[in-house]
């Protein structure tokens, strides 16, 4: 039972951690055909988030917003 236990929290944590990638490179596709140019530090911070509900409030900011300044706005 324990090792069932062991393999579906592996299985969830992997599949959480997929979903951030894909939002990450979403986001960062998004950014490049717009033409907007990230600072080193805003990369990091794209990449560093680990809370997948501020990745996706970015990138539908960033879906419409007319600047770079707008998507991290708070």
């Amino acid at each position: 039972a324990f090792m069932t236990l062991m393999r579906y929290y592996m299985r969830a944590k992997g599949e959480a951690a997929g979903k951030l990638q894909g939002e990450i490179r979403a986001l960062l596709t998004l950014f490049d055909a717009r033409g907007w140019h990230l600072t080193r530090t805003q990369q990091q911070k794209i990449r560093m988030c680990s809370d997948l509900s501020v990745l996706e409030q970015w990138l539908r900011k960033a879906a419409v917003a007319s600047s770079l300044r707008e998507v991290f706005r708070t």
